[in-house]
């Protein structure tokens, strides 16, 4: 008997100990270094999200309201694009997924990340900072933000839940 207590004392410090390693190893990103700004979005029909949208793997738009890009983009009074403007990305798989483009190192509205073509990742012109938008939700590979744990903020992008809706990118 003292030696089956033994082995469950031993397994229940393992479980505890390997518990406390994990919950105190985790990564903790910080996706809120950019200041808050408003961001609304609709596309109100299929085909202006198939005009003015991402639709397939690996595809990406910039939407920035004040600077109108993409150029010819019907803005309406209700469009608000956040602090340094959107990136929407349809990821490798398929998902749709929406992030401010200020780079949060820098966290100014006109500092805004580009998609490098040869990497696929998201880097910042003036911190050289890169993020995987397609496969890692916005985290940091490389730079200062790998460094300090700064991914980029995260919107909502998905189906609008009225009838004249198609596709809402929001807070």
């Amino acid at each position: 008997m003292t030696y089956l207590k033994r082995i469950i004392n031993f397994i229940a410090v393992i479980v505890v100990g390997a518990l406390c390693i994990t919950m105190s190893s985790c990564d903790h990103i910080n996706e809120n270094r950019v200041p808050y700004a408003p961001v609304h979005m609709t596309f109100v029909t299929e085909g202006d999200w198939t005009t003015w949208g991402v639709t397939g793997a690996g595809q990406y738009r910039r939407y920035i309201r004040n600077e109108k890009i993409p150029e010819g983009y019907p803005y309406k009074a209700a469009d608000y694009t956040g602090f340094g403007g959107l990136l929407v990305v349809t990821t490798y798989y398929g998902n749709l997924q929406a992030f401010d483009l200020c780079c949060p190192v820098e966290a100014k509205y006109n500092v805004r990340i580009n998609i490098d073509k040869e990497t696929g990742h998201a880097r910042c012109p003036e911190c050289k900072s890169e993020y995987d938008v397609f496969d890692l939700q916005g985290y940091p590979v490389s730079g200062p933000a790998r460094e300090r744990d700064y991914g980029l903020r995260k919107y909502y992008v998905g189906r609008g839940s009225g009838n004249m809706e198609y596709m809402v990118i929001t807070r």
